[in-house]
């Protein structure tokens, strides 16, 4: 099955029309496999206004085929969700170099059972563990 089959496909599964704005953004995603900016999303993809990139955004945040990422930087980060955790809490885990500005996804994380306020239900789980990644701390 080529690529922009599979894309459609995963468009298709999620409620969502494959217009060609949204194969494009989410080939991109899918393509990149790391966290990007609506600004690295830009620049990657210069035929599209930044209005309707984040459109597409917001919508596949919304149906749960995205999920973004705060590092603390103040730019939100978006990431193809993992396919297996589809229609579940989302639970993330990732590594931001405080150096490099990488994001490391950090697989198959043990987190510590949250309790959740009675009443309450949780959607996403985020974490992010701020440091220095191998490459910065052998650079001198």
């Amino acid at each position: 099955m080529k690529q922009s089959d599979r894309i459609e496909t995963l468009l298709s599964e999620n409620g969502i029309s494959p217009t060609p704005n949204r194969v494009l953004v989410l080939g991109l995603l899918a393509r990149e496999q790391k966290p990007m900016s609506l600004a690295d999303i830009e620049a990657c993809i210069w035929t599209l206004e930044r209005s309707s990139i984040f459109r597409v955004l917001k919508l596949f945040q919304d149906k749960g085929v995205i999920h973004t990422i705060d590092d603390g930087s103040s730019i939100t980060k978006y990431l193809l969700c993992d396919i297996r955790q589809h229609n579940a809490v989302h639970s993330h885990a990732h590594f931001y170099c405080d150096r490099c500005r990488q994001i490391i996804t950090i697989e198959s994380p043990d987190f510590v059972p949250l309790k959740l306020p009675k009443g309450c239900t949780a959607h996403e789980i985020n974490y992010v563990v701020h440091g220095i990644c191998m490459d910065c701390a052998e650079k001198p």
